[in-house]
């Protein structure tokens, strides 16, 4: 009998030993990593719904705990220019538009429905979208001057659109087209001239939509273009966005496999070099990078597809500290889970 107490004890304390070498090292790699998140930066809205919950929720990076904020999914959600609210495709029983959500009391407002967008594209000689297909996948408001930027064709983001509203009516027209699609955009408004950033793709290879692709600098007024990068476009680049701004406009970052890259737009050189590790390299595919609020770090989410009776697919999401370029990875989701839109 006590000879089996002692090797119980003996079992229990190398069972502490093991967790205590494989968690504590984790937690100081975590808390290395992190390092100077606090406050808004430690917060990422996210949009997503699985077999038990939807919504729209705000995700600790810290802790990895997630508080709903809006039982509505934002789709796309973006913040708006002040960071105050979070703007997205909403499709609910009620309502199925752009609608921009309050962050202090959560309240959801609409901006435009599908029924008046739709006026607006067939205005514009551009195609509808259908109501069963009104997730808004690919449908990305931005606010610009006194209205609005988006694009059309859904998913493939062939066309950029101004609208804006001038007392109860709106009004909208082309400032961008491209052939091929693009992924996302920034508007840099200046005193004279106000310059488009756009990831855009410029050749598909035939049945696929992987290609080549580039990020360009068009000036809106003059519509004089400037490549910035030519860039291999891979398959999943364009679902969520391949790109982001720093929130002074100076630095950009991107994704070309396996790397992101951190590109400074006044001197035209390439900061710091991210690699990509992934565990599972023909499973996984990058599909959604963003910038921490004060550009010290960086999320990035990794897609993993799993084929049984059809195709799964599993997110984890990481973070980089760009002083150290030290990755940690965050969390890794449930094959049920299925995201629609981040913003960090």
């Amino acid at each position: 009998m006590k000879k089996n107490k002692k090797n119980l004890k003996a079992v229990s304390l190398i069972i502490v030993v093991v967790l205590i070498l494989f968690f504590v090292p984790n937690i100081y790699k975590r808390m290395r990593v992190l390092k100077g998140i606090s406050g808004k930066e430690k917060s990422l809205f996210i949009s997503y719904y699985n077999d038990d919950t939807e919504g729209t929720f705000k995700y600790d990076m810290l802790t990895g705990s997630m508080a709903k904020v809006c039982g509505d999914r934002f789709n796309d959600l973006h913040y708006s220019n002040d960071r105050k609210r979070i703007i997205g495709w909403v499709y609910a029983d009620d309502f199925v538009g752009f609608a921009e959500l309050e962050s202090g009391n959560n309240e959801l407002k609409p901006i435009i429905s599908l029924d008046e967008l739709n006026i607006l594209l067939s205005e514009t000689g551009l195609k509808k979208i259908e109501r069963e297909d009104g997730d808004g996948s690919g449908l990305r408001l931005k606010e610009y001057k006194s209205g609005y930027t988006l694009f059309s064709e859904g998913m493939e983001r062939k066309t950029l659109l101004y609208m804006e509203k001038t007392g109860d009516s709106w009004s909208m027209k082309k400032i961008y087209e491209n052939e091929y699609g693009s992924s996302d955009y920034f508007i840099l408004e200046g005193d004279k001239e106000d310059i488009l950033l756009i990831e855009v793709k410029e050749e598909v290879i035939q049945g696929y939509s992987e290609g080549r692709g580039a990020i360009i600098k068009k000036r809106l007024q003059t519509g004089k273009t400037e490549y910035i990068k030519k860039l291999y476009i891979t398959n999943d680049m364009f679902d969520r966005g391949g790109i982001d701004i720093t929130e002074d406009k100076s630095k950009i970052i991107y994704y070309e496999e396996p790397y992101i890259y951190v590109y400074n737009l006044k001197t035209g050189q390439i900061e710091k070099t991210v690699e990509v590790k992934k565990d599972k390299p023909e499973n996984e595919e990058v599909v959604y990078i963003r910038l921490s609020p004060d550009g010290k770090h960086l999320f990035y989410a990794l897609r993993e597809y799993k084929s049984f009776i059809g195709t799964l697919e599993r997110w984890n999401f990481y973070a980089v500290n760009l002083e150290t370029t030290e990755t940690v990875k965050l969390k890794k989701w449930r094959y049920d889970d299925t995201f629609k839109g981040f913003d960090w």
